[in-house]
């Protein structure tokens, strides 16, 4: 089974907002060092047409986010099949073949490899980048339970990219269950998983957070939230927030094990909008929180607007 010290694509970065504002700035200002600093890198490793979903690094592991994907002598769809992969399995990534494939209107290019075959000895083929996971978790609450998700389609409209995730379950190389979502911003977004337990919400063993940003003032800043039961993911809610300086908007949950949490079980749903006056005052224009109540299948507004 794979390691799940590979965690993300580029330069982790975790930034937590919260709702002391008077650190916004300083949030920003470590936010756009960030996506500079990951421009460089993604730059300096030849990422190719500027995909965070289809861009694989030499010498770096990843698993197979397909459920049984098939490993060519050569690159492209009409090669030999050499060997079949399972979901979960390693790959490490030898060579950018530069050589494109486009299925569901998703363009990854194919990837040279080595893997492990069934007589654990190494081997080497080609793999097609949309099969490859950009990221794989362990279950915080049960082991050998493994979350991953990857780009299955993308559409281009007339103003922007809308791109679809899909997020699998596997345990023992096996897919137990997936799910599709509307993905946040287009193919350039940096996105990242993590768990956070179960938050003490009834019936929910896990919650999965897929984060989407672009790293700067006034682009995409939005939180997924995904609710595994044990048998199915899911999709409770997006948050977006917005940040363009000097206006901002923050819009977060707590949930019943965070501190200042509800303790009957409610998920609480804070918004607040506002700016920077020109002496970096704080001036909050409005607002909002809306309680919620999981009902086992969905969130249920309990009050707020």
């Amino acid at each position: 089974m794979y390691k799940s010290t590979q965690k993300t694509h580029g330069i982790p970065i975790a930034i937590k907002l919260t709702f002391t504002l008077n650190n916004l700035l300083m949030r920003k200002f470590l936010a756009s060092l960030i996506f500079l600093i990951t421009i460089a890198s993604i730059y300096a490793q030849g990422d190719i047409e500027n995909s965070r979903y289809s861009s694989f690094y030499k010498d770096s592991t990843y698993q197979i986010l397909g459920d049984v994907v098939n490993v060519r002598l050569n690159p492209g769809i009409e090669e030999k099949v050499i060997y079949k992969l399972n979901i979960g399995e390693d790959v490490r990534v030898l060579e950018d073949t530069q050589i494109q494939f486009t299925l569901g209107g998703y363009t990854a290019n194919w990837y040279k490899v080595v893997y492990k075959n069934n007589q654990d000895k190494r081997e080497e083929g080609y793999v097609w980048g949309g099969m490859i996971a950009i990221q794989a978790i362990e279950s915080s609450t049960e082991k050998g339970l493994y979350f991953m998700y990857g780009a299955s389609s993308s559409e281009q409209t007339e103003y922007r990219e809308k791109v679809t995730v899909v997020v699998k379950v596997c345990k023992h190389n096996k897919e137990i269950s997936k799910l599709e979502i509307p993905a946040e911003g287009g193919l350039s977004t940096y996105s990242y998983t993590e768990s956070l337990g179960n938050k003490r919400i009834e019936g929910i063993k896990e919650v999965l957070k897929i984060h989407f940003s672009d790293e700067y003032c006034g682009g995409v800043f939005a939180d997924a939230y995904l609710f595994w039961n044990g048998t199915n993911f899911i999709h409770a809610m997006t948050l977006n927030e917005g940040f363009d300086a000097p206006y901002y908007n923050t819009n977060q949950f707590l949930f019943p094990s965070d501190k200042n949490g509800n303790k009957k079980g409610y998920i609480i749903n804070k918004m607040e909008s506002g700016y920077y006056n020109d002496h970096n005052k704080n001036i909050i224009t409005e607002k909002r929180i809306i309680l919620y109540k999981w009902n086992g299948s969905e969130m249920v507004k309990v009050s707020g607007k």
